[in-house]
């Protein structure tokens, strides 16, 4: 067998198996990037010494927020907790430089196999998780209180499936655009066969959503496709937003314990050593305060990573409230995050990553990518999604996936053009 017939058959079952890495125990996905990352340097071997330029021009923006953070260890004396935060992003090199060393656009079979692959090990996880939740809820139905439903819910679900509840709601609405946006774009296609599935398991995926309560992720969803979908066609769009708002607004009325997970954000208030609502939007106005508090003495350089956690549990101190100290929680927003570590070197380097290449009209056309982007816009604000590995491996994948597609694609209407 030759060379480029072992280079076909492996590639596309490593593109699938990385993009289904969900299924897999935390240990393996490690295994799985460095098995593909070695695989795309014996690959392309031949062309280690050609010409790079055309990749440079989007793996040094997509990579610099890293460089952010391995710089700083140059500048102190990394403790334990520094270098693992930098460890955890180390995703964030080795996807976009193994990306960077393709220097071929990837077939349409690679493409079709790591968008199928990704929704079918998401589908398949949430069934899983799904199964289990439900035989735990009715084994133990006898202690479940109405008022402990859903942190029953939530609890078992990640003790199950060991991905965090919000997490889950990333992989979960990322497939769920997936499998709807081909149905708005190919709409001259539509037949029974074609939309059954694709609604029924998106469905699927948005109630698991709902039950595990993640406001944020459900949010920004609707947010995020309903403004690809008006790009692509205003009417659908507005059907689409008007719809999603409908819905949302019956299940606040029918499920009250929803409604109030929203009102309960509305009405947050900084936590004190008397409160007895210890609820997470009370947590995260506390939160809130502490990372703007440090922000604004820090906002140049940054507190840097060694002094990070300690500069939260200094002002958590000054509420007097134990669980605040006890969870050690951090600030839940990853463009504070950014400046709080790194200060305006370290934010710059964020909005680069997330931002690019948002200048430029062609990425409009690009539907599958440019939700990508609206969506974690969005869920940065709520989560530190790159703090951990599901977050840094689910964003680094798909970002630099989408972007190295999207520069080939790029390259080729130019040629069109000049032609």
């Amino acid at each position: 067998m030759s060379f480029k017939s072992v280079k076909e058959l492996i590639t596309p079952i490593l593109f699938g198996s990385f993009a289904a890495f969900i299924l897999f125990p935390k240990k393996i996905a490690v295994l799985l990037i460095a098995l593909w990352f070695i695989s795309q340097v014996i690959h392309n071997k031949s062309l280690i010494v050609s010409n790079y330029k055309v990749n440079l021009k989007w793996f040094i923006p997509v990579s610099l927020f890293f460089f952010v953070y391995l710089l700083a260890l140059l500048f102190e004396t990394p403790t334990k907790g520094a270098l693992s935060a930098v460890e955890r992003k180390i995703a964030l090199l080795a996807i976009p430089l193994g990306f960077y060393l393709i220097k071929e656009p990837l077939s349409e079979k690679i493409k079709r196999i790591t968008i199928n692959s990704f929704i079918a090990s998401v589908s398949i996880y949430s069934a899983y998780v799904f199964a289990r939740v439900a035989h735990f809820l009715y084994v133990n139905w006898h202690l479940v209180t109405n008022e402990g439903f859903n942190y029953a819910v939530r609890s078992s679900a990640e003790k199950f499936g060991g991905v965090h509840s919000t997490y889950y709601a990333l992989f979960a609405l990322l497939a769920a655009f997936f499998l709807i946006e081909p149905l708005f774009t190919n709409r001259k296609k539509w037949n029974l066969k074609r939309v059954i599935f694709p609604i029924s398991t998106a469905l699927f995926l948005f109630f698991n959503c709902i039950l595990l309560e993640t406001r944020a992720p459900l949010l920004a969803f609707i947010f995020a496709s309903s403004a690809v979908l008006f790009l692509k066609n205003k009417k659908v769009g507005a059907i689409f937003f008007a719809t999603c708002v409908i819905a949302m607004g019956i299940l606040f009325v029918t499920v009250p314990k929803l409604g109030n997970r929203f009102t309960e954000a509305i009405n947050s208030e900084l936590l004190t050593k008397t409160e007895t609502d210890f609820n997470s939007s009370n947590i995260r106005r506390t939160i809130h305060y502490c990372s703007v508090s440090i922000m604004k003495e820090n906002w140049v350089t940054g507190v840097g990573m060694n002094h990070y956690e300690q500069s939260y549990l200094d002002c958590y101190d000054n509420f007097t409230n134990e669980d605040l100290v006890k969870f050690s929680f951090n600030s839940h927003n990853q463009y504070f995050d950014a400046i709080i570590n790194h200060g305006i070197i370290g934010l710059l380097a964020f909005l680069i990553l997330v931002l690019f290449p948002m200048h430029q009209k062609l990425f409009y056309q690009n539907h599958k990518y440019l939700f990508f982007k609206l969506f974690f816009i969005v869920c940065f604000v709520t989560e530190n999604i790159l703090s951990r590995q599901d977050g840094v491996l689910l964003f680094a994948f798909f970002n630099t996936y989408f972007l190295h597609n999207y520069y080939f694609e790029l390259r080729g209407s130019r040629k069109n053009i000049i032609l």
